[in-house]
């Protein structure tokens, strides 16, 4: 049997190496950084991967973006968006748990104020990089009117993306600089390209930009039963609706005889063609980005 002196002494470091977590500080503690609500529950590998998750997580947001093949990349973009609010809300409801888990837990070399701020730095950082590289390549725009309907409408909120280079391509909805203000339209020309337009019809180097006609089905993705007036056109490898004024509306149109696209420009239309506005010619400086698909309401 031990002597009383030395199982005192044992019993007091035994005490001061255990101690309550409160479910209130591992909170507070997650929400001021990633991983540390359960490194201060004692569980330092689990919060480490938490943050770890989050980090790669919003790095992965802009990649549709960086490594595209010509399409929106909406989708793209929004699945590693939602898992990044996912993976943040289970961080903090598994700090909670976690000091609640046992009333009684003993303490780590790291858990002092030393060690928290040894993680929480670097941790904040990285993650303040990735979400900061992330956004950089989007940004919300409204939709200023009607002229790329029914595609984009006139209110809604659009994803506009910033593609590294300017790879600007046939099919792509953009938004751009027209005298002075934001216009959206789409291209359907580039450089060296031939343009003309005759009843309505646009051509590309002699040859038209295909017509189609769209299920009823597939009308009703964009809010709509009019298939008298919406077809679906392609230009490049994309596919897109546009609305087309009928054969007798044909006398609005001017036809426009071949233009050649210049150098370092595109040759931009509307998906409203009804609207009956005139197709225009943009440098590649005048584009501010590329329309990746609709935010609100579509995704609320």
């Amino acid at each position: 049997m031990p002597p009383p002196g030395n199982a005192m002494k044992s019993n007091l470091i035994q005490s001061a190496q255990r101690s309550t977590r409160s479910a209130t500080a591992a909170l507070l503690a997650s929400l001021a950084a990633p991983g540390l609500g359960q490194m201060y529950c004692g569980r330092l590998s689990r919060g480490t991967i938490f943050a770890a998750s989050m980090v790669l997580s919003a790095l992965l947001v802009p990649m549709g973006l960086i490594f595209r093949d010509g399409e929106p990349s909406l989708h793209r973009a929004l699945l590693p968006a939602a898992a990044y609010i996912i993976i943040l809300l289970a961080c903090h409801v598994d700090a909670v748990l976690s000091a609640r888990g046992k009333t009684d837990r003993a303490l780590k070399r790291y858990n002092s104020a030393w060690g928290y701020a040894l993680f929480a730095l670097p941790v904040l950082s990285l993650h303040a990089g990735a979400l900061f590289f992330s956004l950089s390549f989007y940004s919300l725009i409204a939709v200023p009117g009607d002229s790329m309907a029914p595609t984009f409408q006139s209110g809604e909120i659009a994803l506009l993306g910033f593609p590294p280079g300017a790879g600007w391509k046939p099919g792509d909805a953009v938004a751009f600089r027209d005298r002075g203000a934001t216009a959206f339209g789409r291209i359907i020309a580039v450089a060296d390209d031939s343009v003309e337009r005759a009843k309505g019809r646009i051509a590309v180097n002699g040859v038209p930009l295909s017509l189609g006609i769209y299920t009823d089905r597939e009308l009703a993705r964009f809010g709509t039963a009019d298939t008298e007036s919406v077809f679906y056109e392609v230009s490049g490898n994309r596919r897109y609706p546009v609305i087309q004024p009928p054969e007798k509306n044909d006398r609005d149109w001017k036809d426009i005889p071949a233009t050649t696209v210049p150098k370092g420009s595109v040759m931009i239309a509307f998906d409203n063609r009804a609207s009956l506005r005139e197709p225009v010619t943009s440098e590649f400086s005048s584009i501010t980005g590329r329309l990746e698909g609709v935010i609100w309401p579509f995704f609320f």
